[in-house]
């Protein structure tokens, strides 16, 4: 029986020893599986830390350009700096470049105007020069004349006061009556005039007989009516383009005793030494003007014309002395930007006479 169960186990010594076997090669192949899947792993992760060492150099290598790269604008950033001050400075430096130009600009145009001014001044003194000449000529030519001129004028007074204390005769009267019987060609007969007689307070001048007074009355008649000077001109065409100390030319003649005035230059000039009142008027559009009265490139008056937005008209009058070969005109002396002076309605005149 033991035999038996010997035997029995001696038979399935080597099923048993099969089955082991096989199973030792099952698990021996598990293991060599897990070897192979832990060496392709293990290689997997050598690969995968090669890599990331690489990436790590890269990254190292890109952190050494970024850096560089850094440094590059910290550079460049501080030229951009400088740049911006020296544009900054630049551009100031500009500015006054634009303002000390402004300034020459403002400074040349004060010059030209300046020597607009300076050659209409030069125009005024050469016709004042010319009116001296003139002077001197007639003064050198008729010396005699000029000093009898101013000598009988205070003669003429002294016997105009003389006559008008007369006890029997109001001189003033016969004056008046006188000039104006001479103005109609009737003189009064010297029968008429001696009813009046001598005066004693007469006694004292050269020739106190009436046909010596007759005579100087026709005199002093005739002598003033000869210097009956008077004149008026009217603009009779508009001035659309104005510049300062620009002439008016009155044209348009309406009056001229004695031809003492010329249209086309606008002057009059003195034939007969006195006091003149000059009186002209000034019709400025759209703005404003002012006008200044000249005696021999000397202002001696000034005026105002037009508005701040609309048209006007303005002038002056003044009372002048003027010795022969004076010139008198009308100028522009400032006005707005845009105003016309209006001549076509006759509204800009300039009009004088020998008061005495």
């Amino acid at each position: 029986m033991k035999l038996s169960i010997t035997v029995m186990s001696l038979c399935f010594v080597p099923v048993v020893l099969g089955k082991i076997l096989n199973q030792g090669g099952d698990t021996l192949q598990v293991h060599s599986k897990a070897i192979l899947d832990l060496q392709l792993r293990l290689s997997t992760v050598e690969h995968l830390r090669n890599e990331d060492a690489l990436r790590i150099a890269d990254l190292a290598k890109w952190q050494q350009f970024d850096q560089r790269r850094i440094a590059d604008l910290e550079k460049q950033q501080q030229f951009d700096r400088s740049r911006i001050s020296d544009l900054v400075n630049k551009r100031d430096e500009d500015n006054r470049t634009i303002a000390d130009f402004e300034k020459k600009r403002q400074r040349s145009a004060d010059l030209e105007k300046k020597r607009q001014n300076d050659r209409q001044r030069i125009a005024d003194l050469e016709k004042q020069q010319r009116v001296f000449q003139r002077r001197i000529a007639d003064l050198e030519k008729n010396p005699r004349d000029g000093d009898q001129r101013r000598l009988t004028y205070p003669q003429k007074q002294e016997l105009r006061k003389n006559l008008d204390s007369h006890q029997k005769f109001p001189f003033n009267s016969l004056t008046n009556s006188t000039t104006r019987m001479v103005d109609g060609r009737r003189m009064p007969s010297l029968r008429k005039l001696r009813r009046f007689g001598p005066s004693p307070r007469n006694s004292e001048l050269p020739s106190p007989t009436l046909e010596t007074s007759d005579r100087g009355i026709k005199k002093r008649v005739s002598s003033e009516n000869e210097r009956m000077v008077a004149f008026s001109a009217a603009l009779s065409h508009d001035y659309s383009s104005l510049t300062n100390l620009m002439e008016i030319h009155f044209d348009h003649v309406i009056t001229n005793i004695g031809g003492s005035y010329s249209g086309n230059t606008g002057t009059f000039t003195c034939t007969h030494a006195g006091v003149y009142v000059f009186s002209w008027t000034v019709h400025a559009h759209l703005r404003y003007m002012y006008t200044e009265l000249v005696k021999n490139g000397v202002v001696v008056g000034n005026a105002f014309s037009g508005d701040s937005q609309y048209s006007g008209t303005g002038g002056g009058s003044l009372v002048v002395q003027l010795d022969q070969g004076d010139e008198v005109w009308v100028r522009v002396s400032e006005h707005y930007s845009g105003t016309h002076i209006i001549g076509s309605r006759g509204t800009t005149m300039f009009s004088g006479f020998l008061l005495q």
